[in-house]
């Protein structure tokens, strides 16, 4: 049990106060999609929001959808490079690159 959650840990000691700090790594297979990783990897979808320079609503769209909006792939934004840029800031690293192929709207077929 312990050796299973120091693989998705970090223990950082304070040399001032001597105590222990354990770090929680964020992993996708934990999250309901790649959206909602990435979100959480910024500090959650209020701050993706301020990253990305949209509202709190408009990135809960995303989430539920778990993809980004069809002008990250077109090259009109670059939402996925603003919030890799931002997990790495905060300690969460993930390459954009990985976010637009996992994240990708998919395409409704005819019927």
């Amino acid at each position: 049990m312990v050796a299973q959650s120091l693989r998705n840990s970090q223990l950082i000691y304070n040399i001032n106060s001597g105590l222990i700090k354990e770090i929680v790594m964020l992993r996708p297979e934990d999250f309901p999609n790649a959206i909602a990783f990435a979100f959480e990897a910024v500090g959650g979808i209020g701050a993706a929001a301020k990253v990305c320079g949209r509202s709190y609503q408009a990135l809960n769209k995303w989430r539920l959808a778990g993809s980004l909006p069809r002008t990250d792939y077109t090259g009109e934004t670059n939402y996925a490079e603003c919030l890799a840029i931002a997990a790495e800031q905060k300690g969460n690293p993930f390459d954009a690159s990985w976010l637009l192929e996992v994240a990708a709207p998919q395409k409704q077929r005819p019927i």
